[in-house]
């Protein structure tokens, strides 16, 4: 499938009642994805200044799909409960998954989790329908070299709880969420 496919247009993996290409079908990115090659190519790093990170161990193109965001599927009350009991430990893992529903990788998830924000970010958050189901991926939006952080743009709301940017980006906002239009010092 390219980039007129119906499906595609629409945010929705093809599969087999959907699409007549078969396993050749280019828009499977999150079904075809083999956990065992995923972590042969991730790594979670120690950074001294931001807790964990991962990074990847090989080249990878510009719009690959790196990683799927897993945990348990909450809701808006829960997630809000939740976020009561994680403001302290500034751990948060929750990412929108559709409205009102939310994944919650704190205590259930894999290593996407461990992503770092920047004000610079080499992946996106892609959400897409597969077999009737939203899921989340990790999307490059550039090429990434080996031993390079993945990083995405997280977006909280910088008025709940605002926590400070580490990314260390020239064009660094200062508080993770933030999109006005100084720079940090500016």
């Amino acid at each position: 499938c390219g980039p007129t496919c119906l499906n595609r247009c629409s945010m929705t993996e093809c599969n087999e009642s959907t699409c007549s290409i078969g396993t050749d079908c280019t828009n499977r990115m999150i079904t075809n994805l083999q956990p065992e090659k995923v972590y042969e190519a991730l790594e979670i790093l120690e950074i001294s200044y931001q807790g964990y990170g991962l990074a990847s161990k090989v080249d990878l193109p510009g719009e690959s799909i790196v990683i799927e965001y897993t945990g348990e599927v909450i809701v808006e009350s829960e997630k809000q409960r939740r976020w009561a009991e994680y403001k302290d430990k500034q751990l948060y893992y929750v990412m929108s998954l559709t409205e009102g529903f939310y994944i919650d990788a704190t205590a259930k998830g894999n290593w996407a989790r461990f992503v770092n924000h920047s004000c610079n970010p080499n992946c996106v958050v892609k959400r897409m329908i597969v077999d009737r189901k939203p899921r989340i991926a990790l999307e490059t939006i550039k090429a990434i070299s080996a031993g390079d952080q993945i990083t995405i743009a997280y977006d909280f709301d910088p008025t709940y709880n605002p926590q400070g940017c580490l990314c260390g980006e020239p064009n660094c906002f200062g508080i993770i969420g933030y999109r006005g239009q100084k720079k940090k010092g500016g």
